[in-house]
């Protein structure tokens, strides 16, 4: 008998905890200057934005960050034969990685109100900006993906990231994902303007 209700006090407590956390807003809607669009943290895809407008206009379907690869440099030093055929930190051989953003690896910003999903304003160079950010903490890494938006119609994608898993020499990549198939594939064109 005592087991039956251990058991259902452990259930409503489980029950409990993932009812406050499944109460955490995980998409939202925007509404800033120029700007309409729907933020949403999920699919481990880190922010994405969805639904995003320009004065009035569908500009883009979906813009998100799927992954970060992470690239250590595999060092191999003559005089270890640890670093010959071993792995990981006692070897330099370490990932490479596939970082990716979930819900449950953000943390609460403490600088903006404990909120996992950050939104501030700002003005440079008499331009506004509105900055929308997650932090998170993957082993031990710490990243922020960021969109930076402007009022005149400039959209940036951000990633910091600092910490290391193995003490050598890596690089970051962020996969960014940009879906502009707004209405079909047809008649789609990209360009790349390179200032030279």
């Amino acid at each position: 008998m005592t087991r039956i209700w251990y058991t259902g006090l452990l259930m409503c407590c489980v029950l409990a905890w993932s009812g406050s956390a499944m109460a955490e807003t995980q998409s939202e809607h925007v509404d800033w200057g120029r700007w309409s669009f729907d933020w949403e943290v999920r699919d481990n895809q880190g922010l994405a934005l969805r639904n995003v407008k320009y004065a009035d206009e569908l500009i883009l379907a979906k813009a998100s960050m799927p992954v970060v690869r992470v690239k250590y440099v595999k060092e191999m030093v003559w005089w270890n034969p640890f670093t010959w055929f071993g792995s990981r930190a006692e070897s330099g051989r370490c990932g490479p990685f596939q970082d990716r953003l979930r819900w449950q690896d953000l943390v609460p910003i403490v600088n903006c109100g404990d909120q996992k999903v950050c939104m501030e304003r700002s003005t440079q160079n008499n331009v506004k900006w509105l900055e929308l950010g997650i932090y998170a903490r993957i082993g031990e890494y710490h990243l922020y993906q960021a969109w930076h938006l402007s009022e005149d119609g400039e959209l940036r994608p951000v990633l910091h990231s600092r910490g290391l898993s193995c003490n050598t020499n890596h690089d970051h990549h962020p996969y960014w994902r940009f879906d502009f198939d707004i209405n079909g594939n047809g008649m789609d064109q990209v360009f790349v303007h390179e200032e030279g």
